[in-house]
């Protein structure tokens, strides 16, 4: 959206509710934002709040702006959901709604209606879901680990439900143990609003490795997931990070701290050089989750096992240009029995409403 556009529904505190009424008619939006000298939103005008003003007597003409707006008005800031957004907007009844960034500075206006439309992405996403999920114990005796429930859903659903959203419809499903489970319950996928192939691999493969049996409908790059990673990931952004640094291979990266509860000695011989109290080390981890250049597919072995790591390693031996995306999201890693506790717990009002 232009600068202009949103500009169009900006008014300073200190003019007439004439002045607001031109600028709610005159807005694509239907609304005024009240703003001081540095863009900050402080307030909104809408045409109920004009109606209301109207009814107890006030005056048109009169300067009286903060007396009338909302001066706690319903906002987004950068960076927000397009699902949390259309809650909110839902559940508050309104049209649009101004997006912030830190700074309290408007920078957009969403309308309710261009949510109910997400554009189509092209590009595919695979979730990589055939593993034992051995770590899982008995868990994984008779389910595959993607289909073990967290928050009453499958974990693979939870993942389809939240891309489906972000408008990406096409998904390739690469499986191995007990594959037909996951078939069976997934479809076609025409109940989340997606198409859903299915890869199945006569022998584990690993985690990059299935990418060769898949046929693509496009060389757009691709969107891969393991099928037990719960978290939010702007996919979006994420493909925009990739195309903008031209990379072969986008990996998500999350930071890990591990602390020491000891003092740590610095030695020589037997010397002691000094001793440091309880460090930590701090380091980036593979969030599980990547954008892939088809390109890079010619790297996988036609037999094997080959794992994403092995991936990684060939592009950067092969000079390719290997790009990490931060993730400040909240983002699990479903790998053992304790995790699923944790996730029922730390996010038991995630999808509420």
């Amino acid at each position: 959206m232009s600068s202009d556009h949103i500009s169009s529904s900006f008014i300073n505190i200190d003019k007439s509710l004439n002045d607001a009424i031109k600028v709610i008619n005159f807005s694509a939006h239907q609304i005024a934002l009240v703003i001081n000298k540095n863009r900050q939103l402080v307030g909104v005008i809408s045409d109920g709040d004009i109606r209301r003003a109207i009814i107890s007597g006030i005056k048109l003409e009169r300067k009286c702006i903060e007396k009338v707006m909302s001066k706690s008005p319903i906002y987004l800031l950068d960076g927000y959901e397009v699902s949390d957004a259309k809650k909110i907007m839902a559940t508050n009844k309104v049209k649009s709604i101004p997006v912030l960034n830190s700074q309290r500075q408007v920078i957009d206006i969403i309308d309710f209606d261009s949510l109910l439309s997400t554009p189509d992405v092209k590009n595919t996403f695979v979730i990589m879901a055939g593993g034992y999920g051995k770590r899982m114990g008995d868990l994984t005796n008779s389910n595959p680990k993607p289909m073990l429930h967290v928050l009453g859903k499958p974990i693979i659903e939870h993942i389809i439900k939240y891309i489906s959203e972000l408008g990406i419809r096409s998904i390739i499903v690469s499986t191995h143990f007990k594959a037909e489970i996951i078939e069976k319950y997934l479809g076609s996928g025409s109940s989340f609003g997606v198409n859903i192939d299915y890869v199945r691999e006569e022998n584990p493969l690993g985690t990059a490795g299935c990418l060769r049996l898949m046929n693509f409908k496009n060389d757009l790059p691709l969107f891969v997931s393991n099928g037990d990673i719960f978290s939010k990931v702007p996919y979006i952004e994420m493909l925009k990070h990739h195309n903008k640094n031209n990379a072969d291979l986008t990996v998500a990266t999350k930071v890990h701290e591990i602390k020491n509860p000891f003092g740590v000695l610095k030695t020589k011989d037997q010397f002691i050089l000094g001793i440091e109290e309880k460090p930590s080390y701090v380091s980036f981890i593979s969030a599980g989750v990547y954008i892939i250049s088809q390109n890079l597919i010619d790297l996988i072995p036609t037999i094997g096992k080959f794992d994403m790591t092995d991936l990684i390693n060939a592009a950067v031996g092969k000079k390719l240009n290997v790009v990490a995306f931060p993730l400040y999201e909240e983002w699990e890693d479903i790998g053992r029995p304790d995790d699923i506790k944790t996730v029922n717990e730390k996010y038991k009002d995630y999808e509420k409403n």
